[in-house]
């Protein structure tokens, strides 16, 4: 019997992650995703110079490069050990020593209730089937008023096609790349999110591909109204 798509790609990160890495640096339609998906959450994060922040997923450190000169500390959180010390040799070239990096599960993290200030998570509950416990985990480490901003796959899609069938083929063994075990519907994600309790600011989609999502944690208990939602 074949293995599952969890098992797959839980193989994938802890084996051979180092291929997501260079696909997404060295092709010209990845780095302009990249780009966008920055540039939607610069857009999305209030950061101050006081701010903890905590990336959930932080792979091989793309944002916290970013955003970590920016605030007084930083904690990436990764499944992925190869992930946590490609993260860990880009952010000593660049001499940013503001960051902890730790090798945790997104389900159970290793930090207190309310310990940051801002949680980001992009390009993680792709990977995740149980992505509620991981929001639950995240709405968990935020301080009330705090931001988290997270992304989940979208379906439809247009790319949908390369989550199963021959394009799941040609996505794991032509672009070495992980299957995509968790997808959401516009419905999905903004239930996942009002059941942790989070009120959802904006909900904008990249690319037909994946959502991103700015919520807050709410200073009491049961305020999840969505402000502003865009297709």
């Amino acid at each position: 019997m074949g293995s599952t798509h969890l098992e797959r790609s839980d193989r994938y990160w802890l084996s051979t992650a180092e291929h997501f890495d260079n696909h997404y640096r060295a092709g010209l339609v990845t780095r302009a995703f990249l780009h966008k998906r920055t540039a939607v959450l610069s857009g999305m994060l209030r950061v101050t110079p006081e701010m903890r922040l905590a990336d959930v997923g932080c792979g091989s450190g793309i944002q916290l490069l970013c955003l970590a000169p920016h605030v007084r500390e930083a904690v990436g959180f990764d499944f992925s050990q190869q992930m946590i010390d490609i993260a860990k040799a880009r952010l000593q070239q660049a001499e940013i020593r503001n960051v902890v990096l730790t090798q945790a599960d997104a389900r159970d993290l290793p930090a207190g209730p309310a310990s940051f200030d801002a949680v980001i998570s992009l390009g993680l509950l792709d990977y995740l089937p149980d992505a509620a416990r991981a929001i639950r985990e995240m709405a968990r480490i935020l301080v009330p008023g705090g931001d988290l901003i997270v992304t989940a796959p979208k379906t439809p899609s247009l790319l949908g096609f390369l989550r199963g069938g021959p394009g799941l083929w040609l996505r794991e063994k032509l672009l070495s790349l992980p299957p995509i075990v968790n997808a959401m519907d516009r419905r999905d994600i903004t239930e996942a999110l009002r059941r942790c309790e989070l009120r959802v600011v904006e909900l904008q989609s990249i690319w037909t591909t994946m959502w991103i999502a700015h919520c807050v944690k709410p200073l009491s208990p049961g305020c999840t109204s969505t402000q502003n939602a865009r297709p």
